[in-house]
């Protein structure tokens, strides 16, 4: 799952629907402040990038979030 260029995105909640998705990229996101990913979402994927989101104040990652992660960046 990518997300990037939207300039007026402030928050984000990930559900459990999300839990087979191979990764995670949220890239230039000038106004995301809240960034919440619940229960067991992305549980395989590998990579979780988070790129250029300047207004980021929350990040809340629930239980088996990312559990087979080998890549986080965040920049």
């Amino acid at each position: 799952c990518s997300i990037k260029n939207c300039p007026k995105l402030q928050s984000l909640i990930f559900t459990t629907s999300f839990s087979e998705y191979a990764g995670l990229q949220l890239l230039n996101l000038p106004s995301l402040q809240i960034l919440k990913l619940n229960w067991k979402c992305f549980y395989p994927a590998p990579l979780f990038e988070l790129r250029n989101l300047p207004s980021l104040e929350l990040v809340e990652l629930g239980e088996n979030t990312f559990t087979l992660c080998q890549q986080a960046i965040i920049d």
